[in-house]
């Protein structure tokens, strides 16, 4: 190990686990450099494959193929783990946890379904935080308790009229990319301008179990792999209406009309390219279905006058945890401008 590691460098592990998913760039080929200095080390990938969205090709065609795909690599990971630890897999305990984790994205999907209430009891600031249980904390009775007691924190301030803005002035939506994590408290400049974001995309890793159009299964294993898949294809049907729109595109507009967005705000971080590919152009395409649309509406002795529906949106620019590409006084700017425009189309609407 390097002597300038920091901390010393990695902990030597008994094995290693590596996802050959591009998020943040290819995650696997951090194990590949670890094993410079640990080559004895065992590892095992595991490729779990998005699948590719085709407007003129039905994704249920080629399903078998992704499914059976996904069920060798997950087999392959236990046959894996037993060989490493000595210990043959627990079945029954496995089905047991995947059925906890079933009911856990089910109450997750509940529990930010509360956040459409106006005001909404809940921002993004705060669900940033939620990701842990979520993405660290999966198919534990902990993660579980968690979110019941969320739900029912979030059901009392509704009852109560309470937000998380005082006077909530614009619903905004986080439509994409990791947030400076050093930087959170832009979300409470945010609140300061009477903004809330009752949604976003990034870490809402949820799909409805009972609306997902997935085979059934008493195979654990084959049941993550359709659970998987259904994720990942959920708004692929919606998406084939729409002349022009597609799967990331589809879900933004979803949340646009449920939450009753006003405007929508993505980050693009230097260190996470490849989550952020395609922000830029999913915004393009959301300005061709937002433009300014003429609706016609009944106005004054019976004539029709034209109302315009506009959604700005702003894109803040900077990194995960890289704190000198971010600029206090240039992203508080840019949100000022961004308040300014929407209190002219508020001024407007309301004129």
């Amino acid at each position: 190990m390097p002597p300038e590691a920091p901390w010393g460098g990695q902990v030597r592990p008994d094995f290693m686990i590596s996802s050959g998913q591009i998020l943040c760039d290819p995650r696997s080929k951090w194990y590949q450099a670890s094993q410079q200095f640990m080559p004895d080390v065992p590892i095992y990938n595991i490729d779990l494959p998005y699948p590719l969205f085709e407007r003129d090709l039905d994704h249920r065609e080629v399903w078998g193929y992704y499914h059976k795909y996904i069920v060798k690599q997950l087999r392959g990971l236990v046959a894996f783990l037993e060989e490493q630890t000595k210990k043959k897999m627990d079945y029954d305990r496995l089905r047991e946890l995947v059925d906890l984790s079933d009911r856990t994205w089910n109450l997750i999907e509940e529990t930010y379904d509360l956040r459409k209430a106006v005001p909404s009891p809940m921002g993004t600031g705060d669900a940033m935080n939620t990701m842990v249980p979520i993405n660290f904390m999966m198919a534990t009775q902990q993660a579980y308790d968690f979110f019941v007691s969320l739900k029912k924190e979030l059901e009392e301030k509704i009852a109560k009229g309470q937000g998380e803005v005082e006077n909530e002035k614009y619903r905004l939506m986080w439509g994409g990319g990791l947030p400076s994590w050093f930087a959170l408290s832009d979300f409470n400049y945010f609140n300061s301008k009477g903004a809330t974001f009752p949604t976003e995309t990034t870490y809402r890793m949820v799909a409805p179990l009972n609306q997902m159009d997935i085979p059934e299964t008493k195979d654990p294993i084959e049941h993550l792999a359709w659970r998987w898949l259904g994720y990942w294809t959920f708004w692929y049907d919606k998406a084939r209406k729409r002349p022009g729109s597609e799967p990331d595109v589809e879900q933004l507009i979803n949340r646009i009309e449920e939450y009753k967005i006003d405007g929508v705000v993505m980050h693009e971080a230097f260190s996470c390219r490849t989550w952020h590919v395609g922000l830029i152009w999913q915004l393009h395409q959301l300005a061709k279905i937002y433009k300014p649309i003429p609706v016609f509406l009944a106005g004054r002795e019976g004539k029709k006058e034209k109302v315009y529906r506009e959604l700005p949106s702003l894109i803040l620019e900077s990194d995960i945890i890289d704190i000198t590409s971010y600029s206090e006084v240039d992203t508080r700017n840019k949100i000022d401008a961004f308040i300014e425009t929407l209190e002219s189309i508020r001024l407007n609407k309301a004129a």
